[in-house]
């Protein structure tokens, strides 16, 4: 007789254990997906997830707490304290690593009251800063990083861009310097030198231009003075065949002496 009292007590504690567990675990809210990596293969890891905030949860909720998940197979199922409900609401933070350590990435999650189970894209809060895996659909990257990434290639494009011009000029530039080189080395007898020649234009304070007799065989052979000073090709004058173009800051003034030098 007494044995079967004492069985009978078990079964009415058992019976309320179960009770009371299913009523607890009718307060949380089931997070059930698959993960992926960002190569598109099957999630091996563990996700740390942790209470994010000060917002206390409401009604016969347990605490708040923090929990760490196996993933096998990308196969997630986690049961958590709602976090939208919480006074204030709070937040979530789920850290994923891999099993061999190479991959790891951050999420925000905002847990609503569910009966039935959420996946990731239904918790994961979309300007997060996630990056590295996905799940149930959804992308862990987020969209400020996709657009900054976008204006970095826009702006290396660019970059390649000009030094392709730079670089296209600089061969055309070669191309040239070759092509006069080698013209004096197949005629080395029909180079003249032309000495203390005055190119012709009025020195008068306001004329930039001013011409040769010849047109250099090379830019670089020609050397202008100006009273007897050097000038500078490129930033004083600019010679174009047998134009020579002084700059502003460089224009002979009355009473200058002009004289050239060059190679023709």
């Amino acid at each position: 007789m007494k044995t079967l009292r004492q069985r009978l007590s078990i079964l009415i504690l058992y019976s309320t254990l179960l009770t009371t567990c299913a009523f607890a675990q009718s307060n949380l809210t089931q997070i059930q997906d698959t993960v992926y990596n960002s190569s598109g293969a099957l999630f091996n890891g563990t996700v740390v997830i942790t209470w994010l905030g000060s917002g206390t949860p409401t009604g016969s909720n347990p605490a708040p707490y923090n929990t760490s998940v196996k993933i096998f197979n990308g196969a997630l199922s986690v049961y958590l304290v709602p976090s939208t409900t919480a006074t204030p609401p709070a937040n979530y933070q789920a850290v994923y690593n891999s099993s061999d350590g190479l991959v790891s990435w951050t999420e925000t999650w905002q847990v609503p009251s569910s009966s039935t189970p959420l996946t990731l894209i239904q918790v994961r809060v979309p300007n997060g800063t996630g990056s590295g895996g996905t799940g149930g659909g959804g992308t862990a990257v987020a969209i400020a990083q996709v657009t900054g990434l976008s204006s970095f290639l826009s702006a290396l494009n660019s970059s390649v861009n000009t030094l392709t011009a730079m670089l296209n000029a600089l061969n055309s530039t070669v191309t040239s310097v070759t092509a006069q080189v080698n013209s004096l080395a197949a005629n080395p007898n029909n180079v003249s030198f032309q000495d203390a020649e005055t190119p012709g234009g009025t020195i008068n304070g306001t004329n930039a231009n001013f011409t040769l007799q010849f047109t250099p065989i090379t830019p670089g052979s020609l050397m202008l003075f100006k009273n007897g000073v050097m000038l500078r090709n490129g930033q004083d004058y600019t010679l174009t065949g047998t134009n020579i173009t002084f700059a502003t800051n460089a224009i002979p003034q009355t009473g200058d002496t002009l004289n050239v030098y060059y190679r023709h």
